[in-house]
């Protein structure tokens, strides 16, 4: 709730210093006198309750109360039970211990879809809040990235320093939170990434200052639900998903011409 307040927050402020951009230029008329402009590409920004996405989006704008898109975005989904472990770990020396405890896969999802954006009220296009609603569908590319730890192992009788991903046999040392020192680097098992495709289907409430303007930027807030075609381990501790379900909080920013 706190990280969607400061999404608002920051969509206000940003929105006050546009709207006193575009209000020391032109006179701005009525979107009744019709549509101005017929495009929109804009970037975006969204969190969600167990991850975050980094998108782009290349509207049609076809009246003033209705645009069609392409959609493409890239971010990570979390496990909603994943737990981040930070403890002071001393071996040599000391140092921060930082991992996701009983962390299988890191899962990231690159999305691709299509949808529209329906305004239910017109406005002045200097003053005013346009309000409306998104619905958008599509396809997906899961990536499954192995999770790897730095743990400490014996060895003929020495402790010794390894990197190790979860299996049955060493599922001992992976979950042993005594032995386990930190996660290794992000590019641990880039190799070994899984592909696991499926669709996604979003919806969400639009609130858009700046829906008949040159400078687009609008606050989103809704759910989305990813869906796989082969069920997603990403906690060794959790049963397999086949899809997920998250509330998200998007701003979007850009241009019309």
């Amino acid at each position: 709730m706190k990280l969607v307040l400061n999404i608002i927050l920051i969509f206000c402020s940003l929105n006050l210093i546009l709207g006193q951009k575009n209000n020391n230029g032109v006179t701005q008329e009525s979107v009744r006198k019709g549509v101005i402009y017929k495009n929109e590409k804009c970037w975006d920004f969204s969190l969600h309750t167990n991850g975050y996405n980094i998108g782009y989006h290349s509207g049609k704008i076809l009246t003033y109360y209705k645009t069609k898109y392409i959609h493409i975005d890239f971010g990570l989904v979390e496990h909603p039970r994943e737990s981040k472990v930070s403890s002071l770990f001393i071996q040599n020396s000391s140092f921060f211990s930082n991992y996701t405890y009983g962390k299988q896969y890191s899962l990231w999802n690159l999305r691709a879809s299509r949808g529209f954006i329906r305004y239910l009220s017109e406005k002045s296009r200097s003053k005013g809040l346009a309000v409306g609603y998104n619905f958008e569908g599509g396809l997906i590319c899961g990536f499954l990235k192995p999770y790897y730890l730095r743990v400490l192992r014996s060895i003929d009788g020495k402790i010794v320093n390894e990197e190790i991903k979860y299996s049955e046999k060493n599922r001992q040392d992976f979950l042993d939170v005594n032995k386990i020192e930190s996660s290794s680097s992000f590019w641990k098992g880039i190799n070994e990434t899984i592909l696991r495709p499926g669709f996604g289907i979003k919806m969400s409430l639009r609130l858009d200052p700046g829906a008949f303007e040159k400078y687009a930027r609008s606050l989103e807030l809704g759910f989305l639900i990813d869906g796989y075609l082969q069920p997603v381990q990403i906690l060794v501790t959790e049963k397999k998903e086949h899809y997920f379900i998250n509330f998200f909080a998007k701003l979007q920013f850009g241009k019309r011409y």
